[in-house]
C-alpha cells in the first residue's frame, strides 16, 4: 500500500480503522517503527521544554482557560472518578494536564505511559515534589500496546491515539486493565470535513511526490478518528460510549463556504477534535 503514490493517497485519507486493516504485516512494523522514531527524536520531542511551545508542567495552570480549551471536558471527568483512586494516563507529554490531575487530590495513584523516556524523565522530577504517605505515581517506558498495564479506575487520552495505529488492541488492553465501572476519556482531533481536506490540498501540493512518500518519517501514523471509529473499537472491547463533545474552529465557521457546508451536514462533520467518555460494562454487559 505504501509503495506508490495512489496507494499512500488512500493511507493518509481512509480512516484508521480501514488503512492500518489493508497494510501488509511488514508494513505494519514499518509504521511501528517510524511511530517510535517520529515521537522520540523530533527536536521538541527530545526537549520537554521545547514541546507545545513551552506548555507543559512549569507553566501557570488555569485549567478553565487552557490553551488548548479542554479543562472542562478533562475537570468533569476527574469529577466522575472514584475518589482515591488510580489513573492511568498514556501519552502524558510535559505534563500539562498531568501536574492539574496529581494536584487536584482526587486520585491516589497516578501512572503514566510514554514511548519518549526524554518525557518520562521530566515529569519524574516534578512528580517526586508530590509523592506523600497518600499520594503515589508510577512511570511506564514503552509502547502502551506491549507494556503491562496495571489495574486502574479511569485512564486518560489526550490528543495520543493519533499517534497509535493499532487502535482496536489499545482499548481492548485498557478495557483489560480497568476495573469494573471504570472510564476512559479520550479527547482527539477529527477526521471530518476539516482534516480531509486539508490532507487532500496537501496531497495535491506535496504528498503525491515521491520524494515524500518515499520519506520513511512521513509515513508515520497520524490517523485522526471519528465517532464511529471510537464506537466500534470500543463495542469489541466491552465498552460503551457514554459522552460525547466537539469542540471547533469558530473563525473557520464564519467563513462564507464553511457556512454553506453546515446547511447539508451535521455541524459535527465541521469539527476539528472531540471528547470522547468510554464506560467500561459492569459483569452483566449493561
Amino acid at each position: 500500500m505504501l509503495k506508490s503514490s495512489i496507494g499512500v493517497f488512500f493511507y493518509l485519507l481512509l480512516q484508521n480503522r480501514w488503512s492500518w486493516a489493508l497494510l501488509s504485516a511488514e508494513e505494519k512494523i514499518f509504521i511501528n517503527q517510524e511511530n517510535k522514531n517520529h515521537n522520540t527524536t523530533r527536536e521538541d520531542y527530545r526537549d520537554p521544554a521545547l514541546y507545545q511551545s513551552g506548555m507543559g508542567w512549569d507553566s501557570l495552570i488555569d485549567i478553565e482557560n487552557d490553551f488548548r480549551g479542554w479543562g472542562g471536558s478533562v475537570t468533569s471527568f476527574l469529577s466522575g472518578v472514584r475518589r482515591g483512586g488510580c489513573l492511568l494516563e498514556i501519552g502524558p507529554g510535559s505534563g500539562f494536564f498531568t501536574r492539574f490531575i496529581c494536584e487536584e487530590g482526587r486520585i491516589n495513584h497516578y501512572v503514566g505511559v510514554d514511548i519518549n523516556k526524554s518525557f518520562l524523565e521530566f515529569l519524574d522530577t516534578r512528580l517526586k515534589s508530590l509523592a506523600n504517605p497518600i499520594f503515589s505515581y508510577q512511570l511506564m517506558h514503552g509502547d502502551v500496546n506491549n507494556v503491562a498495564l496495571p489495574k486502574v479506575d479511569a485512564v486518560l487520552l489526550l490528543s495520543s491515539i493519533h499517534h497509535i495505529p493499532d487502535r482496536s488492541m489499545l482499548i481492548k488492553r485498557l478495557a483489560n486493565a480497568l476495573n469494573q465501572g471504570g472510564t476512559i476519556l479520550l479527547i482527539e482531533p477529527t477526521h471530518y470535513l476539516p482534516r480531509v481536506i486539508t490532507l487532500l490540498k496537501k496531497y495535491i501540493r506535496h504528498y503525491r511526490k515521491a520524494s515524500y512518500w518515499m520519506g520513511a518519517g512521513n509515513l508515520s501514523t497520524h490517523h485522526f478518528c471519528t465517532l464511529k471509529e471510537v464506537k466500534i473499537i470500543a463495542k469489541d472491547a466491552g465498552m460503551s460510549v457514554e459522552k460525547i463533545s466537539y469542540f471547533y474552529d469558530e473563525n473557520t465557521l464564519k467563513r462564507p463556504e464553511w457556512k454553506v457546508i453546515q446547511w447539508f451536514c451535521p455541524k459535527k462533520y465541521c469539527s476539528k477534535e472531540m471528547a470522547v467518555i468510554l464506560n467500561k460494562h459492569n459483569l452483566h454487559g449493561t
